[in-house]
């Protein structure tokens, strides 16, 4: 007798906002390990979310230590329209049930693409400057 097991390997959708390299595209994250993937994806240890966006549907979440580190005038950020203030380094766009709990999201690349403007450190200051 043989038996066969089938290892669950479900995987959302996210959405990675890379200021650094100034592209948004979906990328996969592991239902089962999901915290470590947002860690990967964001290149840290401490995730926060930043903004919901999508009527409450979808979340952005960063890095929440992002403005701790050595910060210069070419440092990336990135703006998402209707967000209430620009964030340093990457975002990644997670889907929440309604629940909480994290799922695949419902907004698309191209949407969250159409909402986002890229900074740098340099370019934010003299705007806020002017104000």
């Amino acid at each position: 007798m043989q038996f066969y097991f089938k290892f669950k390997t479900e995987k959302m959708r996210a959405v990675l906002i890379n200021s650094t390299d100034k592209t948004v595209k979906d990328i996969e994250i592991s239902e089962t390990n999901t915290l470590h993937d947002w860690y990967k994806a964001l290149g840290c240890s401490m995730v926060e979310v930043a903004t919901y966006i999508n009527d409450d549907k979808d979340s952005i979440l960063v890095d929440e230590e992002g403005l701790m580190g050595t910060l210069n005038d070419a440092t990336p950020f990135f703006m998402y329209e209707g967000g209430n203030m620009p964030f340093c380094g990457n975002g990644l766009v997670v889907g929440m049930d309604d629940e909480g709990n994290s799922v695949s999201c419902h907004i698309s690349a191209l949407e969250v693409a159409a909402k986002v403007s890229f900074k740098c450190l340099g370019d934010l200051t003299k705007y806020y400057n002017q104000l």
